[in-house]
């Protein structure tokens, strides 16, 4: 049976999917479950919690165990709607639907450091989209910058800029950390600013586990920067 969480904090939960499990404790950390974009509903059995579904606007992450009860899930889905549905391989499958795969990599950050200060938000949303970036996803500067703006102030995100190159982490949790993108502008290219800018904000996360989702043509980056594979996420978008 699916229910709505209405706490300030999850409980522990024992899914072994610690990337968006950090995504969804994030957004909890940042937002609340007041906020009227964000919604947490738990799936319990006797046996406990099988699933979580986490929607912030029209996005949706499951995490969910074997257990779980896959029909509920899918009706209770048409029911809520979305654009967008994250979660495993194997979540995806069961519910039925066609999905892109990343792969999931992580690497534990340095001991120490400090978060980096807000830097110019528009700067960094024109070296994330002012060109054309194929694996990050590109959205709407307004609401780019409200949520950014806020989750840095919160503590839950965080960038580091420079002229030609970004880093950006969207979740922060007390002890993990999620990458959403690490872009250089097209003429600074092959000239290790992405890697730059991806080192110095590492070295401000105070032994965090990183992750970073990825396309294949990407995993070799963040593999030469020091990043192990760990498992798979797939992204579920339905067409327009």
């Amino acid at each position: 049976m699916l229910s709505l969480f209405n706490g300030s904090k999850l409980p522990h939960l024992d899914f072994e999917d610690a990337f968006l499990m950090t995504k969804i404790r994030a957004n909890l950390l940042s937002y609340s479950s007041n906020a009227s974009f964000l919604y947490l509903w738990y799936q319990q059995s006797e046996v406990g919690i099988t699933a979580l579904l986490c929607k912030f606007e029209q996005s949706v992450i499951i995490v969910a165990d074997a257990s779980a009860d896959f029909d509920e899930i899918k009706e209770f889905l048409n029911v809520i709607g979305f654009k967008n549905l994250q979660s495993t391989p194997f979540v995806l499958n069961k519910l039925g639907f066609d999905y892109t795969e990343y792969q999931v990599l992580f690497k534990m950050a340095e001991n120490g450091g400090t978060l980096p200060p807000m830097p110019s938000i528009r700067a960094v949303y024109d070296i994330l989209y002012g060109e054309k970036n194929s694996h990050i996803e590109k959205v709407d500067f307004e609401g780019f910058y409200v949520d950014l703006c806020h989750r840095i102030r919160h503590g839950t995100a965080a960038a580091v800029l420079n002229d030609s190159a970004v880093c950006v982490v969207s979740h922060i949790t007390d002890s993990a950390a999620v990458i959403s993108g690490v872009a250089t502008n097209k003429a600074a290219r092959k000239m290790g600013l992405g890697s730059m800018v991806l080192d110095k904000l590492l070295k401000t996360l105070d032994g965090r586990k990183v992750f970073a989702a990825a396309e294949s043509s990407v995993v070799p980056f963040y593999a030469k920067n020091g990043f192990a594979k760990c498992h798979k996420t797939a992204i579920y978008n339905i067409e327009e």
